[in-house]
């Protein structure tokens, strides 16, 4: 509906630009014929004047001037020098197409202008075609010329169509036609008499006629240039234009529907695009893409789209690699929690297990200190018996034996001292080669009673944490061990 109110506007509008400007041309057409009809009287005032100042200036006589004026003026049907009672003061035979009551009429109009002082230009009722000029040349006579209007109304008529009608019209001879007319031109010339100057207007004649019509006046001359059509001789033209109208109104609405429509496609496949490609983003699909090479908001657009889709997708990839940064780093604090769970674990194993050896070796040490006296004694009553038994094998023996339970008591003291002082002492670094070559040095003399000896080897050596007396005492229990499988005379090699 918009669309077809748009069309029908469209129209009206050209016709009425099309009227406007058949009402422009007319009236251009009046000014064009009134400043023409104005030159042209002009010029015969002005060969008028010329004649009655060389008169006035004695060159030439009055009946010359008239017959002058007669001669040079083709126009010119009366001409002659009347005085204030408007009697022929010259009378002059050259009269054209001129009765003697159109004469006397003539002389009658001259009596009436004189004694009103109406000179200059004004209506006759001799010529329907005709103006009169009056114009002083002594006190009590006037120079009077009556002339035709033809050349005038021939101009005219060349340019009157069947379509355009163009008249000179008269006001003050009581009537407003030069011919037959069914426009009405007497609208207009009220209208012109009311604004004194040229106009344009539309109106009804009685006969029911619409007409357009346009008014000028001719300065100092009773006398209007009508232009007047009626505007049924332009309803063909008229229906004409308002179907082309219609139709180019309607092919325009076709054109414009379409461009819009290409248009907004144009506008909504990036933007549907854009959308698409933001929900795959909200999905997790970072990286998405959109490309439009254009030069405006859209391809703007697009280009914001794309950095801000490079930028998300960069974001997450950093955020990946945090995450797995992350994860490893809680796997190696979770595996540092679990090696120092099992370290705490050991330590209070190591602690439980001092603890024991604690208890075992303050045992001992009172186990000691029970056999160190009988052994004493023992030794004691072997060292009498030495000197009066005569077995000096057996005795040396069983003093052997002695000893060593009392070297074995007194390194059960020490272990037993060692296990008591190791629960609050700390681990520190051990030497094998020397744990090993101080136990050999502490073994050797009860190896050599077998005739056994320990032979070292310079090897690397290894260097592990722990307590070194414990390690010693292990490995003097191992010697110990080992000396009843070793045989006389051999040696033992680490």
């Amino acid at each position: 509906m918009p669309v077809a109110g748009l069309g029908v506007w469209t129209a009206f509008s050209r016709q009425k630009i099309y009227f406007d400007n058949i009402a422009q041309q007319q009236l251009n057409l009046s000014r064009s014929s009134s400043f023409y009809t104005q030159t042209w009287i002009d010029s015969i005032r002005t060969d008028i004047e010329k004649n009655v100042s060389k008169f006035k200036n004695n060159e030439v006589s009055s009946q010359f001037m008239i017959t002058n004026l007669m001669e040079d003026a083709k126009d010119v049907k009366i001409a002659g020098v009347f005085d204030d009672t408007g009697l022929d003061v010259i009378p002059h035979q050259k009269r054209q197409d001129i009765t003697n009551e159109d004469f006397i009429e003539f002389r009658s109009l001259i009596k009436e202008r004189i004694q009103n002082k109406q000179f200059g230009f004004s209506d006759t009722k001799i010529h329907s075609h005709s103006l009169l000029y009056i114009t002083p040349i002594s006190t009590n006579e006037v120079l009077a010329v009556n002339f035709s209007l033809n050349d005038v109304i021939e101009m005219l008529s060349k340019h009157k169509t069947d379509k355009i009608e163009i008249f000179l019209i008269s006001q003050t001879i009581g009537k407003f036609g030069t011919s037959q007319t069914q426009l009405s031109p007497e609208i207009t010339i009220r209208r012109c008499l009311q604004q004194f100057n040229a106009i344009n207007l539309q109106y009804m004649t009685p006969e029911n006629n619409d007409v357009i019509a346009s008014c000028s006046s001719i300065e100092g001359v009773p006398w209007y240039i009508f232009v007047g059509s009626d505007t049924r001789r332009y309803a063909t033209s008229s229906k004409n234009l308002w179907i082309s109208t219609l139709i180019a109104s309607s092919i325009a609405v076709f054109i414009s529907l379409l461009l819009s429509g290409l248009f907004i496609r144009r506008l909504t496949e990036p933007l549907e695009d854009l959308v698409n490609a933001a929900r795959a983003i909200a999905m997790g699909g970072f990286g998405q893409r959109v490309y439009y090479h254009r030069n405006d908001e859209i391809g703007e657009l697009a280009d914001a789209f794309n950095m801000m889709s490079v930028a998300l997708d960069q974001y997450s990839n950093d955020f990946q690699r945090q995450a797995e940064i992350l994860s490893q780093t809680n796997a190696d604090l979770q595996n540092r929690v679990d090696e120092r769970t099992r370290e705490l674990k050991q330590a209070q194993e190591r602690l439980i297990q001092s603890a024991r050896l604690a208890a075992v070796g303050e045992m001992g040490a009172g186990l000691a200190h029970s056999l160190n006296n009988p052994l004493s004694a023992v030794l004691g009553s072997i060292q009498i018996l030495d000197l009066s038994y005569p077995d000096e094998e057996l005795i040396s023996m069983i003093q052997v034996e002695a000893k060593r339970c009392k070297e074995i008591i007194h390194q059960w003291l020490e272990a037993s001292q060692t296990l008591e002082e190791s629960s609050d002492r700390l681990h520190e670094e051990i030497s094998l080669r020397d744990v090993i070559r101080r136990t050999s040095k502490s073994v050797s003399n009860y190896l050599q009673q077998r005739d056994v000896m320990i032979e070292t080897s310079e090897v690397e050596d290894f260097i592990f944490w722990g307590d070194p007396r414990i390690i010693e005492q292990a490995f003097t229990q191992f010697f110990y061990a080992l000396r009843p499988y070793v045989e006389k005379g051999n040696n033992i090699r680490v």
